[in-house]
């Protein structure tokens, strides 16, 4: 199949100014991309981690359901977010090696390793120690995945206070999303500032190198 028409349609768009008609068809597009790309992954042994960070209600889950919709379910693989239990936040990057994908694989993840240096500090959930552990330490660990010839795509999803605050009303009033809401959220919300102190501390980190970030503008 030729690619080349569907990628020029895909870069050649104003995204800003977008019909209805024009949202559904890039969809379709985009779906038919991550098809290809399985199907690359698959014929070629590749392992793919595509990681989503983001405040609480920026869109990480909604993105990966999009992404996996018309995938082969069994060379694909989705990781929730989760609360750790006590040894897996002691085994930080060990845990998280368990999750990797196998040989003609993508795994999706809904948060990451890169909770250890944004929602965790913020929250108190490690210690400084455990913090600044995992900053002298993931350069490595995601150098000794690249040598393994795995694939690290990284997207930050970015929202504005006002549209988390809507987004957190509409969430907890909801009769279909009032489960995603907890009090976690509104304690994280507050620290609005210690969250992005630790985000631009992230983004400045050496790992920015080969594993670039995506921000993602999820307003």
């Amino acid at each position: 199949m030729d690619k080349a028409p569907r990628y020029a349609q895909l870069y050649d768009m104003d995204f800003s100014k977008l019909s209805s008609a024009q949202y559904f068809s890039l969809k379709y597009l985009l779906r038919v991309e991550l098809l290809a790309l399985q199907a690359d992954v698959i014929e070629n042994d590749r392992c793919i981690c595509i990681l989503t960070e983001g405040r609480d209600t920026a869109g990480k889950t909604s993105a990966l359901k999009f992404m996996t919709k018309n995938l082969i379910p069994k060379h694909f693989k989705f990781i929730p977010s989760f609360i750790p239990t006590t040894n897996e936040n002691n085994n930080w990057l060990t845990t998280w090696q368990k999750k990797l994908p196998k040989p003609g694989q993508i795994a999706f993840f809904d948060r990451s390793w890169y909770s250890r240096a944004l929602i965790q500090p913020a929250m108190d959930y490690c210690s400084q120690e455990q913090y600044e552990n995992f900053l002298d330490q993931i350069d490595n660990f995601e150098q000794s995945l690249l040598d393994k010839n795995v694939e690290i795509i990284k997207l930050y999803f970015s929202i504005s206070s006002n549209n988390q605050a809507i987004r957190l009303i509409n969430r907890k009033r909801s009769p279909l999303k009032y489960w995603k809401y907890s009090d976690n959220d509104e304690q994280l919300a507050d620290k609005w500032d210690v969250f992005t102190d630790y985000k631009s501390k992230l983004f400045n980190h050496g790992s920015q190198c080969k594993t670039p970030w995506t921000i993602i503008e999820a307003n």
